[in-house]
């Protein structure tokens, strides 16, 4: 586990004089959004991956608990002592890989944001961008490493899709954000939960900065709506939605893989994130690329023998796939289940 290599009790917590506010996500999640939102409190320094970054000792900290120490007393924590301002805040998503442990070791007072989105849109995300655990240098320079000690084992993981090792790293993650809550609440860590929608709603998001100990400035409810208009961190590079195998189906093996242990975990993520894909999501992440095409016939065929258009590709959107597969000619046998 990856709290197993927390060095004994921690330190009595050395005072900093600083609200230090880190975060706890799987990246793909809002983080720039995060950190340009704090911003708009008085008096703190809001970064998202800033030098000194986590990533350049990460590949050390998989296999050295001790390094990731040596570099948040030595390096990090003097950084953000001499930055300006009372509060300081960093929305890296790095800080979860084994900074978050050094942190507690050394009793250095913080407050969590764990900021959640769906593990399927995060896997997504980075395996359209390339970013593969264990697998591409976006991966490794970044992410966890399926063979490094302390996470959720995935036997024959070198011959999975690099779609589910995305997946698996979500999952990671995800059983992190259990873990280290748990760990803060019996060590007296503020932990606040939020997600992209609600960092949007400007109520929640005061909220969440009320509970942080920040104040807004003058002028940060047109700020925020301002921010909030506008998409952070588009990628120019990425791969297509579709996949030759649903994203459901790659997903169920690597649950299998995971074994009988991993159903505690999947209980969590169900009941961390209730909702399933809305609308036309279900298109892209339950049907494999063989067959959009014939779906995309079907569809027609119900369209065109409609009066009223508009409502009928409401109620398909509603309905999902299975809807248009079981009222068409033929009752093709599509979109196999996972």
């Amino acid at each position: 586990m990856a709290t197993d290599n927390l060095i004994g009790n921690p330190s009595a917590q050395a005072p900093t004089g600083k609200n230090i506010i880190m975060c706890l996500t799987t990246g793909r999640s809002g983080t720039n959004l995060l950190e340009k939102l704090l911003a708009l409190a008085d008096d703190i320094c809001s970064q998202h991956e800033p030098e000194p970054a986590f990533q350049r000792v990460l590949n050390e900290v998989r296999h050295s608990p001790e390094a990731a120490i040596a570099f948040v007393k030595d390096i990090k924590l003097p950084d953000i002592m001499a930055r300006p301002g009372h509060h300081y805040a960093e929305a890296s998503h790095l800080f979860g890989k084994g900074f978050f442990e050094a942190f507690v070791a050394l009793g250095i007072p913080f407050r969590l944001i764990v900021l959640n989105r769906n593990p399927r849109q995060v896997a997504k995300s980075y395996w359209r961008i390339r970013a593969v655990p264990g697998r591409t240098r976006g991966g490794h320079d970044f992410l966890l490493d399926p063979d490094q000690p302390g996470v959720l084992a995935l036997p024959g993981w070198q011959r999975m899709s690099d779609y589910q090792l995305c997946f698996w790293y979500c999952l990671e993650v995800e059983r992190r954000k259990s873990v280290y809550t748990e760990v803060c609440k019996t060590r007296g860590i503020p932990v606040l939960e939020t997600s992209i929608e609600e960092l949007k709603d400007w109520t929640r998001f005061q909220s969440l900065c009320e509970k942080l100990g920040l104040v807004l400035r003058q002028g940060a409810a047109e700020e925020h709506g301002k921010i909030t208009a506008v998409k952070l961190n588009r990628k120019a590079k990425h791969r297509p939605r579709f996949t030759l195998s649903s994203f459901a189906r790659q997903e169920a093996k690597v649950w299998k893989a995971l074994g009988e242990e991993s159903s505690v975990l999947r209980s969590e993520i169900q009941a961390r994130y209730p909702t399933s894909p809305q609308g036309w999501d279900w298109l892209f992440d339950t049907l494999p690329l063989e067959d959009i095409g014939w779906l995309v016939q079907a569809i027609g065929r119900e369209l065109k023998a409609s009066h009223n258009k508009l409502e009928t590709l409401q109620s398909l959107a509603s309905r999902g796939w299975a809807s248009v597969r079981s009222s068409s000619p033929g009752n093709r046998k599509i979109g196999r289940s996972a």
